[in-house]
C-alpha cells in the first residue's frame, strides 16, 4: 500500500459517520436528551419492520455512542418523562467502560409518563459548564404550559454560560407513527424554535416528509 493510500484510509477512519436521527456527533462534549414519555411506545412500520419509537431511537443512539464517539470526546445521556435523570452526574470521556455503561443504560429504557421537556433541558444545561452540544429528541410538545417557559428559559440558561461554552441544540422531532397532522405540526414548530434559539439544527423524522 502506498503512502497516499495509507493517508487516505486514515482520513476515512476519522470521518464521522452520519446517523439519520443524530447526524454526526463531533462536539468535544455532547449530551443526549431523550424523551421516554408514554407516547414513545407508539408503533410504526418502516421497510417492513415494526418498531416502537423508543426502540428505534435506542438502536440509533446505541450505534452513535459505540461507533461515533472518540475517547477524547465527553458525553452524557439524560432521559425525561414526568421528570429527568442523567446516566452520569456530568459528561464523561468516551472510554470503553463508559460506553459499555451507556449501552446498558440505553438498552434498559422503557416508555412511560408525561413529557417534561423543561426538566430534561434544564438538567443538560446545568450538569456541566463544558457541554457545547445537546441532542434533544422528542415525539411531541411538552406538557401543558411548558413550551413558552422553555423558549424563555433557553436564552437565560445560555446567558449564564461562558461565551465559548454556548450550547447548540440539535433538535429532532421524532414523528414516525400515527399521530394527527395537527399534533405533528405543533411538535415540529416547537422544535424548530428550540433549535433556532441556539443556532442549532432541526431535524424531522416523519414518514410523510
Amino acid at each position: 500500500m502506498s503512502f497516499d493510500q495509507q493517508a487516505a484510509y486514515a482520513i476515512l477512519r476519522d470521518v464521522a459517520s452520519r446517523d439519520c436521527i443524530f447526524g454526526s456527533v463531533t462536539a468535544l462534549s455532547a449530551t443526549f436528551v431523550i424523551d421516554v414519555s408514554g407516547s414513545m411506545d407508539t408503533r410504526f412500520t418502516l421497510n417492513g419492520t415494526t418498531y416502537s419509537r423508543l426502540s428505534y431511537v435506542q438502536q440509533h443512539l446505541s450505534q452513535v455512542i459505540s461507533e461515533q464517539l472518540k475517547p477524547y470526546q465527553q458525553f452524557n445521556v439524560i432521559i425525561y418523562s414526568s421528570g429527568a435523570r442523567a446516566l452520569f452526574s456530568a459528561p464523561v470521556n468516551a472510554t470503553t467502560a463508559n460506553i459499555k455503561s451507556a449501552l446498558t443504560f440505553v438498552a434498559g429504557l422503557r416508555a412511560g409518563g408525561s413529557t417534561n421537556t423543561y426538566a430534561g433541558l434544564q438538567l443538560a444545561f446545568s450538569s456541566s459548564k463544558d457541554t457545547v452540544a445537546v441532542y434533544l429528541l422528542t415525539d411531541g410538545v411538552p406538557d401543558s404550559g411548558l413550551a413558552p417557559r422553555i423558549l424563555q428559559a433557553i436564552p437565560q440558561w445560555e446567558a449564564q454560560r461562558a461565551a465559548d461554552r454556548q450550547i447548540r441544540i440539535f433538535a429532532t422531532a421524532f414523528l414516525l407513527g400515527p399521530d394527527s397532522a395537527a399534533d405533528k405540526q405543533l411538535s415540529a414548530a416547537f422544535m424548530k424554535q428550540v433549535a433556532a434559539l441556539t443556532n442549532g439544527v432541526y431535524r424531522n423524522m416523519d414518514q410523510t416528509q
